[in-house]
C-alpha cells in the first residue's frame, strides 16, 4: 500500500511528541517516504497547520466531546486534529472526503474509536457547529490563534490594541515566503536572478523570492552557490550594520552564517571576517556554505560569546551581536516555539547582556556595534539596550536605513504583519 501525505503527517505528529517537540526533525523522519514532491508539500502544510493551530483545533474538537479531552489516545487526538486543520484550513480535500479519510486512518490505528471520529469529524465539518472562542479580548485571541495566554497579553499591550495584535497573531500563522539573497561574490546579478524566475523584492536589490520552490533550477542555483536563502530581517541587520570592503568585521555568535554571508559580500570579499558561535556543531556547515558561496575572507571558529577572546579587543571596526533568545519572532517557521513558557526564557537576557558587555570591547573606537535578536519581547531587546547604554557612555545610538530603505534612530523591531518580514529587533551603536 502507497504511504500517503495524510499517513505521514499523523507519523509526524507522533515523532513531535517523542522528540520532545522539535518539527524539523519529524519532517526529516517522515518526507523521505513519500516519492511526490505534491505529497510531501501536502504532509508538510497539513502537519504546519496542526501545530500552528493546536489550541483552536482542540478547543473545537472538545466542544463535541463528553470525556476531558485528555481522555482520548493522543493519536485519536492528532487523527481529529488533521481532520479539522483540513476542514478549516485547507481547501484541497472536500470535507466529506477529510472526514471519510479520518475514520479510515481510525480503523487502521485504533479501531473501536472510529465511531467516535466519525462522529466528531461530521460535526467539525458543519461550519455552523463552530464554537466561538470565548473570555477576555486576550483569552479570545489567544485560542483562536493558538498562542499561550501570557504571549497574548504581552503583544495586546506592546502592540497597542486588539485588531494590531490580531494582525501579528494572524501573521505568525500564516505561510511564509521564502527569499534568495544574491551572491555578488560569484557575480551573479539581479538580471540573472530575474531570468531564472526569481522575483525582485522591496528589501533590496539583491533580494528575491520564488512561487515556485520545486523548480529545477532554482535548486541549482543554490547547489551552486549562487544564491542562499536568507529571511529579510537578518538582511537588514547587515544593511544597517553596513559593512564594507578591508573592514575588520566580527560576528560573535553567527550560526547559520546568513549575517556574516551577506557581510562578506558587502565587503566585496575583501578584509577580515571574523565568525564564531559557542554550538561547535553548527560550524561545519557553516564552513561548508561559506565555501560553496566563495568567501574566502572569513574565518569560523567555535568560541563563546560571553569570553574575551584578547587578541580583538578594540581591534574591530564591525562587530555584530546576534544574541540566543526565545525566538518569538520566528514562530511561523518554527510554530512549537510559541509554546515556550515564560519561565524557560527568563535567563535569557542575562545571557544576552553578558554578550553584549563582552562584544562592545571588540570596538574600536569610530567603530560599529550591532545587537540583534529574532525576538519581539522587550525584555530581550529594549530592556538589555536602555541597560548596556546606562552602563556604557562610549558608545551612542546610531541612525540607520533598513527595511526599505527607512530611517530608524538607533533600534527597530521588525514585525511579520507590518514589515513581511521574520520578528527581529536591531539596535546600532557607535563607540566614541
Amino acid at each position: 500500500m502507497s504511504v500517503s501525505g495524510r499517513d505521514q503527517a499523523l507519523k509526524a505528529l507522533t515523532l513531535f511528541r517523542k522528540s520532545g517537540g522539535n518539527s524539523e526533525l519529524a519532517l526529516q523522519q517522515v518526507l523521505p517516504q513519500l516519492k511526490e514532491s505534491r505529497e510531501q508539500g501536502f504532509c508538510t502544510r497539513l502537519f504546519f497547520s496542526v501545530l500552528q493551530n493546536s489550541t483552536w483545533l482542540d478547543y473545537q474538537i472538545a466542544s463535541f466531546l463528553k470525556q476531558p479531552i485528555s481522555k482520548l489516545q493522543p493519536q485519536v487526538l492528532d487523527i481529529l486534529r488533521l481532520c479539522a486543520a483540513q476542514l478549516y484550513y485547507m481547501d484541497r480535500v472536500p470535507g466529506f472526503s477529510a472526514v471519510d479519510e479520518a475514520v479510515k486512518q481510525c480503523h487502521r490505528i485504533a479501531p473501536k474509536a472510529a465511531g467516535l471520529v466519525n462522529a466528531i469529524g461530521r460535526r467539525l465539518a458543519d461550519p455552523s457547529l463552530q464554537k466561538e472562542a470565548e473570555g477576555s479580548p486576550a483569552q479570545q485571541l489567544s485560542i483562536t490563534y493558538s498562542h499561550p495566554l501570557w504571549f497574548t497579553e504581552t503583544m495586546l499591550q506592546r502592540l497597542g490594541g486588539e485588531e494590531a495584535c490580531r494582525s501579528y497573531l494572524l501573521a505568525n500563522n500564516a505561510v511564509p515566503p521564502i527569499y534568495f539573497q544574491c551572491n555578488s561574490i560569484k557575480g551573479f546579478t539581479a538580471e540573472q536572478a530575474i531570468a531564472h524566475g526569481l522575483k525582485p523584492t522591496a528589501y533590496g536589490p539583491d533580494c528575491f523570492t520564488a512561487d515556485n520552490l520545486s523548480d529545477s533550477s532554482i535548486r541549482q542555483l543554490l547547489e551552486e552557490g549562487m544564491v542562499y536563502v536568507q529571511d529579510p530581517a537578518s538582511l537588514c541587520a547587515v544593511q544597517a550594520a553596513d559593512p564594507k570592503p578591508d573592514m575588520l568585521v566580527m560576528d560573535v555568535c553567527c550560526a547559520p552564517g546568513g549575517k556574516s554571508f551577506s557581510a562578506a559580500m558587502r565587503m566585496n570579499n575583501r578584509g577580515q571576517l571574523l565568525s564564531f558561535d559557542y554550538a561547535a556543531k553548527k560550524l561545519p556547515g557553516v564552513r561548508k556554505q561559506a565555501e560553496c558561496l566563495g568567501i574566502t575572507c572569513m574565518t569560523v571558529e567555535e568560541a563563546d560569546g560571553r569570553c574575551l577572546i584578547p587578541q580583538w579587543e578594540g581591534k574591530a571596526d564591525l562587530v555584530f551581536t546576534d544574541v540566543p533568545c526565545s525566538g518569538f519572532g520566528v514562530i511561523r517557521k518554527k510554530p512549537e516555539i510559541r509554546w515556550k513558557s515564560k519561565e524557560e526564557i527568563e535567563g535569557l537576557p542575562v545571557i544576552g547582556a553578558a554578550i553584549l558587555e563582552n562584544s562592545c570591547r571588540y570596538v574600536k573606537t569610530g567603530g560599529t556595534l550591532l545587537y540583534s535578536t529574532c525576538t519581539v519581547l522587550e525584555e530581550e531587546n529594549e530592556a538589555v539596550i536602555k541597560a548596556f547604554l546606562l552602563m556604557h557612555p562610549e558608545f551612542t545610538a546610531e541612525e540607520f536605513t533598513a527595511a526599505g530603505d527607512e530611517s530608524h534612530a538607533g533600534m527597530l523591531t521588525l514585525y511579520p504583519h507590518i514589515h513581511g518580514t521574520d520578528g527581529f529587533f536591531i539596535a546600532k551603536f557607535k563607540k566614541h
